[in-house]
């Protein structure tokens, strides 16, 4: 998809890099005040945004697929040694261990391990490439769920849950992943539907679509990466059902 107008903040990288033919693999971002990226910014400020190079993949005619990832990292902070604009993660070495705590530490999301000889394959997982995510957990009330589709079609697909406040049960989230079979037949015999939202605020359209409510009676645990601007979790996983 091509995003340029979307973006114009990395017209200065196209300037640097106006002598090469380049492929880059990376991420747009916006940076916070703690220099930190966040999601919310790139929605609602996307003229800030910036990019940061991961791997580069082609440069003047060559294909890099093939050549080894240490080889491909010096070819990426070549460029960016002649690309102001071009900006590259810091590389850790090291343990893994040593390389999570450090992230933590800086408020990282996480850390990719990447093996040194490895090759560029695209659009394939590999376990020569692995991604440690931070979680974080939060108890939650369950509100109200949607119907799945596919091989949950007429159950549970997804729950919509909460966090009780002052003012009411406040809406955090939709959670459709990590149940088990088991979970959302437990779930579905435990939920006591009602006919209205027990949440304080109304749901965007898109969240209560098909929604079946009930009483905010049943407590869980779910992880996820981070709060959203709009205090909302995000990539929320089921985690258990607390017991009474």
């Amino acid at each position: 998809n091509v995003v340029t107008d979307r973006y114009p903040g990395l017209a200065s990288l196209a300037t640097d890099l106006a002598d090469h033919d380049v492929v880059l693999d990376g991420e747009v971002v916006v940076f916070d005040s703690d220099g930190l990226p966040d999601f919310g910014l790139l929605q609602s400020d996307p003229r800030s945004a910036e990019f940061l190079a991961f791997d580069v993949l082609y440069v003047d005619g060559t294909s890099l697929l093939g050549k080894k990832l240490s080889d491909r990292r010096r070819v990426l902070e070549a460029l960016a040694a002649a690309a102001p604009s071009l900006r590259i993660p810091p590389q850790l070495d090291g343990p893994g261990a040593a390389a999570m705590a450090y992230s933590r530490e800086h408020g990282w999301e996480g850390v990719v391990a990447k093996r040194r000889d490895s090759t560029y394959t695209p659009g394939k997982r590999s376990q020569v490439w692995l991604k440690a995510k931070h979680w974080r957990t939060a108890d939650v009330v369950i509100g109200g769920w949607r119907r799945g589709q596919g091989g949950r079609s007429g159950s549970i697909g997804s729950l919509l849950v909460g966090i009780p406040e002052d003012a009411g049960l406040r809406y955090v989230g939709r959670v459709g992943t990590g149940f088990s079979e088991r979970d959302l037949d437990e779930l579905a015999g435990l939920v006591t539907e009602r006919e209205t939202s027990p949440f304080a605020e109304e749901l965007p359209a898109e969240e209560r679509k098909d929604a079946v409510w009930v009483e905010p009676l049943l407590e869980g645990e779910v992880r996820y990466g981070e709060w959203t601007s709009a205090g909302r979790l995000r990539h929320p996983a089921w985690l258990r059902l607390h017991r009474p």
